[in-house]
């Protein structure tokens, strides 16, 4: 490829940046077919209105609610790229390589504030650019995972998985490459092009800073063979009535067998609801899109995990109890996956309605000395933790739970925790936590007190969102985000799993004052003799520790 760095100019004056953007078509690109419109091409013959059945499952329609078809659009994306900007020079442009490829190619991802884009490239990741990537030939080592490296065929031909495609619009290639996780790994494994990667005492890991690792967390794991990206998030369509056989296109071609839907559904249903706020002509016109792609996210936030609850089973007669909960990732990457930038799956205990552990205040994680909390937090060495995108450099805290048989290495490794460790060194698919569940003394003898777990998964925080508002000073798009964050219920946990269970309550009779010692002594308790075995042993007793710190709440 002929660029490497971006030419831009600051001050009048021409600036190399240091963006890398190593493999892949660029700006320079000059295709003989230009990246086209979904709306004003693809739509013609792939949306529910060109078939007579029930549609909704059409190409275009799943993908004009996703988020993948709103990249651009997205709120926090905007908040989030101003702030970046201010952090490093023009890096917008680097960024909208992946939330806007096609603006990126036609050279409009510059100013990188969006002062260029045009409506074509407010179209997010279009059917073009899946659809058109190829696998360059001739270039070894090709396809080249992260950081967008696409490149992309200058013809009419639209690449898939069918050999027999008849259209006046467009020739048919049948491809494995657009299916594949290979493909996906393209925009979902992405490395900060201007910080290296740095270990909490300074000392250099690599050259860039791993931001985005969905695509090694699945490719280390044993989904990479036995199953790829779209088998969970391009479920295969099956008619209300079972039907199998459906037409994705004007009548050109035959119908297809169960074929995959275009909703791209992930985890971020919030994310669906701000893009909803920030452009409601869109919301209106699509809605019974947007809601399907909602529900499609939601099974995939309950196929993603299992919870189970264990309770003693005895009657417990101490002033605490200790319950367990496991949980098991069922995905092919992390759980959750993605950016450090505030999404997170908690785990939130009940005893009857008041919350032990996980609860929440208007989508603000209330901290108690129980918490379990599955999430990554990046930062800065030197200074800590912080929401700096651009800026990151290291990582403090990864406790996402592993996807099955994944292999670890420095990039995708756990940070902090041990929960998931294996004594042959290899890592679990789960974790597995004691809680203390304080038992109220106002329970009688043999009543019976309900236990809850519940896995709760947050597409993002107050505090990442005041952040946003805050540190943007070169636009509105943090303080419109932080309006539109106020108005779809504050990023609300989603529930992602609930087991539940009873304790039973055991209380001894009182035995009445103990005897004064016949030894001389002078007097209250005698060693041996002080009805320890009544109480909760030497764990009930840090239990009991844990729970004099336990402040009793009834939020969720």
């Amino acid at each position: 490829m002929k660029h490497l760095w971006t030419l831009v100019l600051l001050g009048g004056t021409a600036s190399a940046q240091p963006f890398p953007f190593e493999k892949g078509h660029g700006p320079e690109w000059d295709a003989g077919t230009p990246i086209e419109s979904a709306y004003l091409r693809c739509r013609n013959c792939h949306d529910r209105a060109s078939v007579p059945e029930e549609s909704i499952y059409m190409p275009f329609d799943g993908w004009v609610s996703s988020m993948m078809g709103n990249a651009q659009r997205d709120p926090l994306f905007k908040a989030a790229v101003s702030v970046a900007n201010q952090d490093v020079k023009d890096i917008g442009q680097w960024c909208n390589r992946c939330h806007s490829p096609q603006a990126f190619l036609r050279g409009h991802t510059l100013p990188a504030d969006g002062g260029a884009l045009d409506g074509l490239d407010r179209e997010g990741v279009t059917c073009d650019i899946c659809h058109r990537s190829i696998v360059q030939p001739n270039e070894p080592g090709a396809p080249f995972i992260g950081n967008a490296q696409l490149y992309f065929d200058t013809t009419l031909n639209k690449y898939g998985p069918y050999p027999d495609v008849f259209s006046p619009a467009h020739v048919g290639v049948p491809s494995t490459f657009t299916g594949s996780s290979e493909l996906c790994g393209q925009c979902h494994s992405v490395h900060n092009p201007v910080s290296a990667w740095r270990a909490l005492d300074g000392g250099v890991l690599g050259a860039r800073f791993p931001l985005d690792t969905t695509y090694e967390e699945w490719k280390q794991s044993s989904f990479a063979t036995t199953k790829s990206c779209v088998d969970c998030h391009m479920p295969r369509f099956t008619g209300p009535d079972g039907g199998t056989d459906y037409r994705i296109a004007k009548g050109f071609n035959a119908p297809r067998t169960n074929p995959r839907q275009h909703a791209l559904a992930g985890a971020n249903v919030w994310g669906l609801e701000a893009v909803k706020a920030a452009n409601p002509e869109l919301a209106l016109e699509f809605a019974d899109q947007f809601e399907r792609t909602k529900q499609l996210s939601l099974q995939n936030l309950r196929d993603a995990a299992t919870l189970t609850l264990n309770v003693p089973s005895v009657p417990q007669s101490g002033n605490v109890a200790a319950v367990t909960v496991r949980v098991t990732n069922l995905t092919g990457h992390k759980l959750p996956t993605g950016y450090a930038d505030g999404r997170r799956v908690v785990i939130q205990l009940l005893a009857g309605d008041t919350v032990i552990t996980g609860g929440f205040d208007a989508g603000a994680l209330l901290k108690d000395n129980q918490l379990r909390v599955y999430e990554a937090q990046h930062g800065r060495v030197g200074i800590g933790v912080s929401e700096h995108l651009a800026l990151h450099d290291a990582i403090f805290k990864d406790s996402r739970i592993p996807p099955r048989g994944m292999v670890s290495q420095p990039s995708i490794a756990p940070v902090g925790v041990n929960w998931f460790n294996e004594n042959d060194g290899g890592l679990r698919d789960y974790d597995e936590a004691s809680f203390a569940v304080p038992l109220p003394a106002s329970l009688a003898d043999g009543a019976k007190l309900r236990i809850t777990a519940r896995l709760l998964y947050q597409s993002t925080t107050p505090e990442y969102i005041e952040f946003l508002a805050t540190e943007n000073r070169t636009d509105d798009a943090g303080v419109h985000l932080k309006e539109i964050y106020e108005a779809t219920g504050q990023g609300a946990p989603i529930e992602m799993a609930k087991a539940e269970g009873e304790l039973t309550i055991a209380r001894l009779p009182d035995a009445g004052p103990m005897p004064r010692p016949t030894d001389g002594g002078t007097g209250g308790s005698v060693a041996g003799n002080c009805n320890c075995a009544s109480g909760p042993g030497a764990f009930g007793f840090a239990l009991l520790t844990a729970a004099a710190l336990f402040r009793a709440r009834r939020r969720r």
